[in-house]
């Protein structure tokens, strides 16, 4: 039991005195590169011994992954909680995870040199050159943002390297629901108002984890061992691409929202980049560039990855308590935590400010560390200050990587430099005109018209069932709408999407299951998202084939939204609804100014957003003009 548990310190991976900081990398050119080939054997020999630990050691892969949800009684590291360790929808949501990630860096480098130590080795100074090559691996990361097949799946995740429970002796797969308490990993279930079932997660059926393979039309004796459909993954990304994929610069909306995020002018305080999560004064101010957070974009990879629709297949990922499990997990979130550190080294005052709540000195349970200068070692927990510096923990990622001789300000125009050319499509489609749009206009100083959406939702509406909202410009014929979500995601109309990424406050059992989330649920706590526009509508203005718009002016642009976009919801289970279903989700569209820039070192400036009200007002869940406040 947790409570009976000695702490274990999370440090990191020690860089011996005077030695550089080595670095996480882009998960494909780390696995593909062959002067990586020891470390990537040793990655993935020690992800399967740990997988073999037995399920209720403190540092077995079964209880590091539970800490993320799921058992919510478990507890770990000596510390028990009342619920789970939950850090979703508030302002410690990147903080929180940055420990929990060097947690899982600094167990894969203990079980490579355990599997090092234990291998024979004809001559002493190999084994030598594989324990260096061990001391500087780091965790990599999956750059999801990446053009098409360059965001993809990496190689080695469409393998079966899934997670799988395995007791007994000789060890067999075990349904995760057959552990004795408090080690049961119960069934997630979703109710209606009325208290009627609406869908049931079936995790204590599942022995191994799965991708987007759970679903009706396959038998339970496939999807309890683990289905790895990687293919539903890319799918689901590359669903996300605009509708023109004709040009070489990205064309993913996962990488513009990115590139928003990192641009001056966006996210201009840490509540505003850090969490959906906020409250209806925040918004007063109708900051409009306040709704995108790296909560967001992180939430809608967790449903491209796990599939979150039973229809088309769910997976762990798709849900908050199971998540965890799948080990994709973790470089998924060393993705997050990259985009963190860019933004904290490109704005590097925006920070908690001391009226936040929780505040920036809180403690992130369950993690301890170990500091020089503690006065009793391992008893103190992390908090969001202590982890301000990544670099402290013996990693630093690689466009992050301090070149010789290079000044501050070189420093901070070459990480522009790299964010503008991987994730700056937008900015280079207007600024190239591909389509020869604005060839007869005088664009003075490259600033050009930009469009979004911003949405606010309830992320713990219908019972904490998982949902999307999805957006289409040009209404979709009744008969194409059925119950299979990725029809409307692979729609050509399709522009964006909104996914809430939660879980019931209440367990089957009737115990409530996180706290975080029930406070949120009964305090009537809102979320935020947005998705642009201007890309798609400078495609539809192009097209001769699409009548109503043939520039980016907003007398043109406002009609034809008000006439063509549309959104729908679509429940995990599978239901397509209208948004009337969500009584707190209100749509707003927005009108502004983007200035981009020729020099490969200047991001976009963003701002001057103004309402769009005849987009919305008379559509269901849509702002009426009043709702603007302007």
């Amino acid at each position: 039991m947790a409570a009976n548990e000695s702490p274990y310190p999370i440090q990191g991976i020690l860089v011996p005195p005077g030695q550089p900081l080595p670095l996480r990398r882009n998960f494909n050119d780390w696995s593909t590169n062959y002067e990586q080939s020891i470390s990537v054997s040793l990655f993935i020999r020690a992800l399967q011994q740990w997988y073999s630990m037995d399920y209720d050691k403190m540092l077995s892969y079964f209880r590091i992954a539970a800490i993320h949800a799921y058992p919510p009684e478990l507890g770990w590291n000596g510390v028990t909680n009342s619920s789970t360790f939950c850090s979703h929808a508030i302002l410690t949501f990147p903080t929180w995870h940055r420990p929990y990630m060097l947690l899982f860096e600094q167990r894969i480098h203990e079980m490579m040199v355990d599997i090092i130590n234990d291998l024979p080795f004809p001559v002493p100074t190999e084994k030598q050159e594989w324990l260096d090559t061990a001391s500087q691996w780091r965790l990599p990361y999956w750059d999801w943002a990446l053009p098409s097949a360059a965001g993809h799946v990496p190689g080695l995740f469409t393998m079966p390297t899934r997670y799988q429970l395995q007791t007994g002796s000789p060890k067999v797969p075990t349904a995760m629901g057959t552990l004795p308490p408090p080690y049961t990993v119960n069934d997630v279930v979703f109710k209606d108002a009325d208290g009627q079932v609406t869908l049931t997660l079936p995790w204590s059926e599942c022995a191994g984890t799965s991708r987007w393979g759970i679903k009706d039309e396959v038998d339970k004796s496939e999807w309890m061992l683990g289905i790895n459909n990687w293919q539903g993954c890319d799918g689901a990304i590359d669903g996300h691409q605009y509708e023109d994929k004709g040009d070489s610069i990205n064309s993913d909306t996962i990488s513009d929202l990115c590139y928003r995020i990192l641009a001056p002018g966006y996210a201009q305080d840490w509540q505003t980049f850090a969490t959906t999560g906020t409250d209806r004064k925040s918004l007063q101010s109708k900051d409009w560039v306040k709704y995108l957070s790296l909560e967001y974009i992180h939430n809608n990879l967790h449903g491209f990855i796990g599939g979150d629709i039973w229809n088309d297949g769910i997976g762990h990922m798709e849900n908050v308590p199971s998540a965890a499990f799948d080990p994709i997990f973790f470089m998924h979130h060393c993705n997050i935590d990259r985009l963190l550190a860019i933004y904290q080294t490109l704005y590097p005052s925006n920070w908690f400010l001391p009226s936040d709540d929780p505040p920036s000195n809180a403690s992130l349970k369950p993690f301890y560390h170990s500091f020089p200068g503690d006065l009793v070692p391992n008893t103190r927990l992390f908090t969001s200050d202590d982890v301000h510096d990544w670099t402290i923990f013996g990693y630093q990622y690689d466009v992050l990587q301090r070149q010789s001789g290079e000044s501050q300000d070189q420093y901070i125009a070459r990480i522009n430099t790299w964010v503008k050319s991987e994730y700056g499509g937008t900015a280079a489609l207007l600024l190239n005109d591909s389509k020869r749009l604005f060839r007869n206009i005088d664009i003075k100083d490259h600033t050009y018209h930009d469009y979004i959406i911003d949405v606010i939702y309830d992320r713990h509406a219908l019972g904490g069932e998982p949902y999307t909202i999805l957006f289409h410009i040009g209404e979709i014929p009744e008969q194409e709408i059925s119950t299979r979500k990725t029809a409307l995601t692979r729609h050509p109309q399709f522009v964006g999407s909104v996914y809430n990424f939660s879980s019931p406050t209440i367990g089957a059992d009737g115990q409530r299951v996180c706290d975080n989330c029930d406070q949120q649920a009964v305090a009537g706590s809102i979320s935020t998202a947005q998705i642009p526009l201007t890309r798609t509508l400078y495609y539809h203005a192009a097209d001769a084939n699409i009548g109503g718009l043939d520039q980016m002016s907003p007398d043109q642009v406002e009609p034809y939204l008000e006439e063509h976009l549309h959104w729908v919801v679509v429940s995990a289970s599978g239901q397509v609804f209208g948004v009337e279903i969500l009584p707190e989700t209100k749509v707003f569209v927005l009108k502004g100014r983007a200035q981009h820039f020729h020099a490969a070192d200047r991001l976009s400036q963003y701002g001057g957003y103004s309402a769009m009200p005849r987009v919305t007002q008379n559509k269901p869940g849509g702002a009426a003009y009043n709702e603007y406040g302007e």
